[in-house]
């Protein structure tokens, strides 16, 4: 997947994108024990689906993601840092 696509990365996550040509989209976390603990990822985990869920409308239906958690952070960052590398993705596949 990331040969074929983009990515775009913030100081807590790194976003790779992908836009394929039929299908719904699909979102994939990855969160290694870099992050934390077990708590600690889950909850890193549980922000991500929410935030993911919020900003997969803006996209296209065929569209891949896959959203890398490099370090933990508060729910408001994470919305404002994926919105973000969704922009850069987004511009990057000159969308």
């Amino acid at each position: 997947m990331l040969s074929a696509g983009v990515r775009s990365g913030t100081a807590h996550l790194v976003v790779y994108l992908k836009v394929r040509q039929a299908g719904p989209a699909r979102v994939g976390l990855i969160v290694s024990k870099k992050v934390g603990n077990a708590v600690t990822r889950n909850q890193v985990k549980r922000r991500l689906r929410h935030v993911a869920a919020a900003e997969l409308p803006t996209l296209s239906p065929q569209a891949d993601i896959v959203i890398r958690a490099l370090s933990p952070a508060s729910f408001a960052d994470y919305a404002a840092e994926l919105h973000t590398a969704l922009a850069g993705c987004k511009r990057k596949l000159g969308r």
